[in-house]
């Protein structure tokens, strides 16, 4: 069979396997739900990549592995769970 090219696709079935036995919410596509900043329901459980949906492109995955790293880091300074649990806001 002739051809001209082969393009291989990987990640359009989120891995969530973990995510599922953690607790962590999926959206009805089975991707994993987080908000702006990658935090899951669960406190101190980040995601990125593939798992979120999305463009299926490594250049995102990347990029949004540094906006989680920003964001555990922010919240290891300010943990926002320990405010949520004591019900101050500040």
């Amino acid at each position: 069979m002739p051809i001209d090219g082969v393009f291989i696709a990987i990640g359009y079935i989120p891995a969530v396997g973990l995510a599922k036995k953690l607790g962590v919410e999926l959206t009805e596509d089975g991707f994993i739900k987080r908000d702006e900043h990658h935090r899951t329901n669960l406190p101190g459980v980040y995601s990125a990549g593939d798992v979120e949906g999305g463009y299926k492109q490594i250049v995102t995955a990347v990029g949004q592995g540094a906006e989680a790293a920003l964001s555990i880091y922010e919240d290891l300074m300010n943990p926002y769970w320990l405010e949520k649990r004591s019900g101050s806001s500040g």
